[in-house]
């Protein structure tokens, strides 16, 4: 009977331990999309990104990478816009003027680099006017229009 006791409590100990040892679900690389682009200038333009999941691994860092070819990473131009999952905003700077940029949204975590949809932008030529003053034109319906005299051109 004694017996019967130690066998049943090492099963008991053994089934317990089995049960308690679930395997958690691998870490996988953040889930993550990428931002309209908005407030196109010559020189700048805000974009960013919103985190969806963390992939069960902190997010260490975020923020946006554009290059002039398609897909671009963080070897390329790139922001820091912190940590963690959610929404974040990016201004990039240094663009030049007249020039297709392709951005990209990237998070971090000890998984590796992941990175939302590519999206493209387009910064308008800069149109030189009084002597130490730069006015760029807007596009309104596909055409250009000149601040300078407000005529427009379709070869811009």
């Amino acid at each position: 009977m004694d017996f019967l006791r130690k066998s049943g409590l090492f099963l008991a100990v053994l089934f317990a331990v089995v049960l308690g040892c679930k395997k958690s679900p691998p870490k996988t690389a953040p889930v993550l999309t990428t931002a309209a682009v908005t407030e196109i200038t010559a020189t700048t333009a805000v974009c960013g990104g919103v985190i969806l999941d963390d992939g069960d691994a902190a997010v260490t860092s975020r923020g946006v990478c554009w290059g002039t070819s398609q897909n671009p990473t963080t070897v390329d131009s790139k922001t820091s816009d912190g940590v963690g999952i959610g929404q974040y905003s990016s201004s990039i700077t240094g663009l030049t003027s007249n020039t297709t940029y392709y951005v990209r949204a990237y998070a971090v975590n000890s998984v590796g680099t992941a990175y939302g949809t590519s999206v493209n932008l387009t910064t308008p030529v800069l149109v030189p006017s009084y002597p130490g003053t730069t006015l760029l034109p807007v596009k309104i319906a596909g055409i250009w229009w000149s601040p300078v005299n407000a005529g427009y051109s379709s070869t811009y």
